[in-house]
C-alpha cells in the first residue's frame, strides 16, 4: 500500500500493462497510482481489442513481445513510452477493435488516451476515471447510471 505522497522504488509489473515508469523503477521513485491508472489504460485496451493486441501491435518494436513477463527490460519500457508518445497511438489501437466493443469506441478513445498518457503528472486519477464511468461501481457490483438501484 502505497501512502499519499510516498513514492514506489521498486521496478514490478507484467508488460505490457506496467506503466513504463514502474519497469524502470529508479532512483526517482513513481507515483503508484499514476502507475495503476497507465495499467487500467491497457486493461481498457486489451480487453475491447482482444487478447495479446497490445503485444501484438508493438511486436515490432525492440524486442516487446519476446521479454519475460516477469523480466521487463528497460528497452521494452522505452519502446512503450515512445509508441503512446505518438499523437494517435490510442486511435490506433482502437482499430483492433472486437466487434462487440465496436460502440464503446467514442467513449473509450479519450478515456484510455488520458490513462496512457506518457507522464504520469498527466494521467487521468482514479477519481476522474470514476466520474467518466457509464456505470457506477457499487459493493455490489456495477449498475448502469440509468438502471434503477439493486434491492
Amino acid at each position: 500500500v502505497q501512502n499519499q505522497g510516498q513514492l514506489c522504488r521498486s521496478a514490478c509489473g507484467t508488460m505490457p500493462f506496467a506503466a513504463p515508469e514502474a519497469i524502470l523503477g529508479g532512483r526517482n521513485g513513481y507515483d503508484g497510482m499514476a502507475a495503476d491508472m497507465w495499467s487500467m489504460g491497457m486493461l481498457f485496451l486489451e480487453v475491447t481489442c482482444g487478447l495479446r493486441s497490445i503485444e501484438d501491435a508493438l511486436s515490432g518494436l525492440n524486442k516487446v513481445k519476446k521479454e519475460s513477463s516477469m523480466q521487463p527490460s528497460l528497452q521494452a519500457a522505452d519502446a512503450i513510452l515512445r509508441k503512446f508518445a505518438r499523437p494517435g497511438a490510442v486511435e490506433t489501437f482502437c482499430d483492433r477493435m472486437v466487434p462487440d466493443a465496436v460502440e464503446l469506441r467514442p467513449w473509450l478513445v479519450p478515456l484510455v488516451t488520458d490513462l496512457v498518457k506518457v507522464n504520469p503528472e498527466d494521467r487521468m486519477t482514479a477519481a476522474a476515471l470514476a466520474a467518466a464511468l457509464p456505470f457506477t461501481p457499487t459493493p455490489a457490483g456495477l449498475a448502469s447510471v440509468d438502471a434503477e438501484p439493486i434491492a
